[in-house]
């Protein structure tokens, strides 16, 4: 597909915002659920999506700005607004998840761009102005939305019924819009895409592992949880910033990034069941 031209800038952020939309009326957001994890939440948010993405970038830098920034940028990202699903697939707290995901989401317009302008200043590509107002346009316009409308039962129900053909479509989309506006730089660098499968392959497993450890005192319910949450970034969100804000080349990584963070997804289904069949059995063995 040729470039649309100057219409990506919107195209894609657009095609985001639908999927983030579609993706909140998943969300069990009762009160109750939200206050079950708001104290574990907001300790693990500090941890996750402050503390690491700052020694990530101490780590990355020594070998290139280039992976300094990538790195940084990646960790950052909050947990995905499917991540719940993911959680309850895997084992996982539910309700942990659901309180990761709006703390990470409704606070990234604020940490992402802060901790952007501290650290890759030398970017001059950057605007973090721009990229507050993409980020708050993207996640937190679409929440304040969908309120009022996931009152509407007949709108509700067909949100929820129809999310993984809106997802799958906008997704696509915003796939196809990246390609295409750096679709001569991907095919001149064709060679970087194996490196790049590999790099973000083992990102995403150091994602989930560092999850599992980060509160290692934590039940094993909750480590999957912070686990799912850490991995299963929303990494469309870091497609739409880097093809707006970042240089052409680091956007070709989360390109591929994105490519190959849903196939983490399966290795990451088959450890958590052994962990949750192992955890049965042993409560089966206890009683």
């Amino acid at each position: 597909m040729p470039e649309v031209g100057s219409f990506t800038t919107y195209l894609i952020p657009i095609m985001l915002s639908i999927v983030i939309f579609s993706a909140y009326f998943q969300l069990d957001l009762t009160p109750q659920v939200l206050k079950s994890g708001i104290y574990k939440g907001t300790i693990y948010f500090f941890l996750r999506f402050v503390l690491i993405p700052v020694v990530a970038f101490y780590i990355f830098s020594q070998i290139s700005a280039f992976w300094g920034t990538a790195m940084l940028l990646m960790t950052l990202l909050p947990a995905a607004v499917a991540s719940p699903a993911f959680s309850s697939m895997f084992g996982g707290n539910v309700h942990l998840s659901l309180t990761n995901v709006l703390l990470s989401n409704v606070l990234s317009p604020f940490y992402i761009p802060l901790i952007c302008s501290y650290f890759v200043h030398n970017e001059k590509s950057i605007d973090n102005t721009g990229m507050f107002i993409t980020l708050a346009l993207t996640v937190i316009l679409p929440f304040i939305i969908h309120f009022p409308l996931r009152q509407i039962k007949v709108f509700s129900d067909t949100m929820k019924l129809y999310n993984p053909l809106i997802s799958v479509f906008s997704v696509s989309l915003m796939f196809v819009f990246a390609v295409a506006r750096y679709r001569h730089m991907l095919l001149d660098n064709l060679h970087l895409v194996i490196p790049y499968i590999f790099i973000a392959f083992l990102t995403f497993t150091i994602y989930y592992v560092v999850g599992w450890f980060l509160i290692p005192k934590s039940e094993k319910v909750d480590r999957i949880t912070y686990s799912t949450s850490s991995g299963a970034n929303n990494i469309g969100l870091g497609v739409t910033l880097t093809i707006l804000y970042f240089p052409a080349d680091i956007n070709l990584f989360f390109i591929v990034s994105q490519l190959t963070w849903a196939f983490v997804l399966m290795p990451a289904r088959v450890v958590f069941g052994k962990i949750v069949l192992k955890k049965r059995e042993e409560n089966h063995i206890f009683d």
